[in-house]
């Protein structure tokens, strides 16, 4: 994947045309064309103010994303506490709308389930790029460095690219070449939800389960 600058919260054609015309045209990097989606904002369900002015109505996302080879068009995803088992119909309802320029998804979610990445794997093409966030709450969640370190390692070949937010207090990627592209269901991991996004049989997840700090995240 070449590396990209980004922009989020594109919500009328003419944004995106704006920020292409003050892009070069033979450089190095991609654009990022990034559109949020919501659970709420699928399921037509009013949000903040704050939030209801960067999101568009889902069906208009294909109208947003541009054929042009400078750009990376990618649906910037997360959902709500409680819906997780919606994720994935959510996902593919996006997918379908999001049209022919659509290059993938950055899931605001937290240690989506490997399976679930998998069963999405398995229903869509490999084509498509998926950008996993890591922020101060997956951090939080993991514990410890060396674990997010290792849980991160169950991921490669699940995601494209891995994505450390500014909130994370770190500040770089770690691109995964060729890798599939996946889905992610639950957004709120707390309980022993870290352990059972990754194998159970894993040296890891037998150490988060005997973790007292990890373990008060259980729901």
């Amino acid at each position: 994947m070449n590396p990209y600058v980004g922009i989020t919260g594109v919500t009328t054609p003419e944004q995106t045309a704006s920020a292409l015309s003050a892009f070069p045209k033979d450089g190095n990097r991609k654009l990022m064309v990034g559109v949020l989606a919501t659970w709420k904002s699928l399921h037509g369900i009013p949000m903040k103010p704050k939030w209801a002015k960067q999101t568009p109505d889902p069906k208009i996302i294909s109208a947003l994303f541009t054929s042009d080879e400078r750009v990376l068009n990618l649906v910037h995803f997360s959902t709500e506490e409680g819906q997780e088992n919606s994720v994935l119909g959510d996902m593919l309802k996006i997918h379908e709308l999001a049209g022919p320029n659509f290059h993938g998804f950055q899931l605001n979610l937290v240690w989506p389930g490997i399976r679930l990445l998998k069963e999405y794997r398995e229903t869509v093409s490999s084509n498509y790029r998926i950008v996993l966030q890591i922020n101060r709450e997956a951090v939080k969640v993991a514990g410890e460095i060396p674990h997010v370190i290792a849980v991160l390692s169950h991921y490669d070949g699940a995601s494209s690219l891995i994505y450390f937010s500014t909130r994370a207090a770190v500040m770089t990627s770690h691109s995964t070449p060729n890798a599939p592209a996946h889905i992610s269901p639950p957004s709120k991991i707390r309980a022993g939800t870290l352990a059972s996004a990754l194998p159970a049989d894993s040296a890891l997840t037998r150490s988060i389960s005997s973790n007292r700090s990890l373990r008060n995240f259980q729901a």
